[in-house]
């Protein structure tokens, strides 16, 4: 800076010739929630907040147990053999193609296109009963130190559930007729295990 440039900016602040700005002042506001330190972010943050990440981080949890657990126990080889055992049982009324077999024990998720009537609903309820019926039994199974007992996923719902699937279509006739279908099915394959029961004790 020249010599005197100090000197001469003084004197013009002093003769109201540069505006003189005061700081803003900014009143301190009281805390009206409990704050804590949040490691993870290096922020502050409400406890309401770190409550609310804790619930969501526990559900996160339980989602990736619960993939685990159907990754583990649900392998689609086992719905394609089961669904051969139940077709070879003397009475059983439905009856497989190889190719809706190969459907129904197809890895991963599908999108099956056909016409009318050529099986994609028998092979969807076929699909989503055998998995659902495999899971049951490999829980049966289980050994007692193994736990795969999936796991409410809701916020604050931390408890162990079944397995639960869902069908869903735009047509609510389908829907009934589908339900229907399943529950038939499902009785039909108790009163054969019941029967094959009874005659293995017999």
């Amino acid at each position: 800076m020249p010599n005197g440039a100090g000197k001469t900016d003084q004197r013009k602040l002093e003769e109201g010739k540069i505006n003189q700005v005061e700081p803003t002042r900014f009143n301190p506001q009281p805390l009206t929630e409990e704050v804590i330190y949040h490691e993870s972010s290096g922020k502050w943050i409400t406890l309401k907040r770190f409550e609310q990440m804790e619930k969501e981080n526990s559900r996160q949890g339980a989602i990736q147990i619960n993939e685990e657990i159907m990754r583990k126990v649900v392998d689609f080889k086992g719905v394609k053999n089961l669904i051969d055992m139940l077709i070879k049982i003397p009475g059983f009324k439905i009856k497989c193609s190889e190719k809706e077999k190969e459907i129904i024990g197809q890895e991963g998720s599908l999108i099956v296109m056909g016409r009318s009537g050529t099986g994609k609903t028998t092979c969807a309820v076929l699909r989503l009963f055998t998995v659902q019926m495999l899971f049951h039994i490999k829980q049966s199974l289980a050994k007692t130190n193994e736990n795969i007992r999936l796991r409410d996923t809701r916020i604050g719902m931390e408890r162990e559930i079944e397995l639960h699937s869902i069908f869903t279509t735009a047509s609510p006739c389908l829907a009934r007729e589908i339900e229907r279908f399943y529950h038939q099915f499902e009785i039909e394959v108790k009163k054969l295990t019941n029967k094959k029961k009874g005659l293995s004790t017999a």
